[in-house]
């Protein structure tokens, strides 16, 4: 699946790297994921890990299923873009963009834990941290 770039040769159809699951995850509404948590977050969102002034725990919008849900779309674009391209370097940016995002995770969780104690506790037990929890 994952090949070295070619260039497209006269005749070829150029879709090497599609596969049947190349739209679920090259959907459109990987983005939109993204941006309705964004909103949810409003004042509360940082390119930081940040505990703001007054701030609250925000069960509401995608988070009422997961806690991570902007890394969730950002992951699912990365995911569509190797599946899709079926390129090596893709498949790499995801995993590196799959580490980066599991540390700053990490990172995060363990700051929300301190500032919310108990609560933060089970809301983590509720929810998953990038795919919803089934039961």
């Amino acid at each position: 699946m994952f090949s070295r770039s070619r260039a497209c040769q006269a005749g070829d159809s150029c879709q090497a790297g599609l596969t049947p699951l190349g739209p679920v995850f090259a959907s459109r509404r990987r983005p939109a994921l993204g941006v309705w948590a964004r909103r949810h977050l409003g004042r509360y969102w940082s390119g930081e890990i940040a505990i703001k002034v007054d701030h609250r725990l925000i069960r509401s919008g995608p988070y009422r299923f997961v806690r991570h849900p902007i890394y969730t779309a950002m992951l699912g674009m990365f995911a569509g873009t190797a599946v899709v391209s079926g390129q090596l370097h893709a498949a790499l940016g995801l995993a590196m963009a799959g580490f980066a995002y599991w540390r700053k995770i990490r990172l995060e969780e363990a700051n929300l834990r301190k500032a919310f104690g108990p609560e933060y506790d089970a809301y983590r037990r509720a929810t998953g941290s990038l795919v919803p929890k089934l039961l």
